[in-house]
């Protein structure tokens, strides 16, 4: 073998060092393991889903140290976190909930959504046990160092559940009526500079 093609053979070696360490983070991250039998029913060999896949992705952000695969990550937390944003912008700025898959810890009761009493307010829609919320992990340990979800969990609640009961009680409130003009929107902003767009 020659000079100029070992050469070469090292500038594509280190070219694709990069792609692979990406590679063996993601596959690390899916819980993808070459060469080990899954055990099932173990909870470090499955991927979570729903919210504790936003916790599992989030904790997982608090903890990289490289530049590159930080990126990656922030991307696919990103993607992951849309349909939650979109629950909690119906949520929190309609009152409305839409929530097929019972995945973000809300839950409505249809028994209690007719009820035009106190019933109605106690039992039409409720949250999630607080220590459920709190211990999303498959593993039981805490969502994100705090719990991030579980900490603002509450406050979601109460404020999607207010804004339902204000637009039954008075559709044509003038915080009704802003809110389907100019619903905001949320996004997970990971810099400063981020913000000002």
């Amino acid at each position: 073998m020659n000079v100029a093609r070992k050469k070469h053979l090292l500038n594509a070696l280190t070219s694709l060092s990069k792609l692979s360490c990406q590679m063996h983070f993601l596959g690390r991250l899916c819980k993808v393991q070459q060469g080990r039998k899954k055990k099932r029913g173990v909870g470090d060999d499955v991927l979570p889903t729903g919210m504790q896949l936003l916790c599992y992705l989030f904790d997982r952000t608090l903890h990289i140290n490289t530049r590159d695969l930080y990126f990656v990550l922030v991307a696919i937390l990103r993607r992951t976190a849309e349909p939650y944003f979109r629950f909690l912008e119906r949520w929190l700025f309609q009152g409305s909930h839409h929530d097929d898959f019972a995945e973000f810890g809300l839950h409505s009761n249809p028994q209690c959504l007719s009820a035009r009493s106190r019933l109605y307010w106690t039992g039409a829609y409720t949250v999630a046990d607080p220590s459920t919320v709190s211990s999303f992990l498959l593993d039981g340990s805490v969502c994100g160092g705090g719990g991030f979800l579980a900490d603002i969990q509450q406050q979601v609640y109460v404020c999607g559940k207010t804004v339902n009961f204000l637009r039954l009680c008075q559709p044509r409130h003038p915080l009704c009526a802003a809110m389907v003009q100019k619903r905001p929107t949320i996004k997970l902003l990971v810099s400063p500079v981020e913000v000002s767009y």
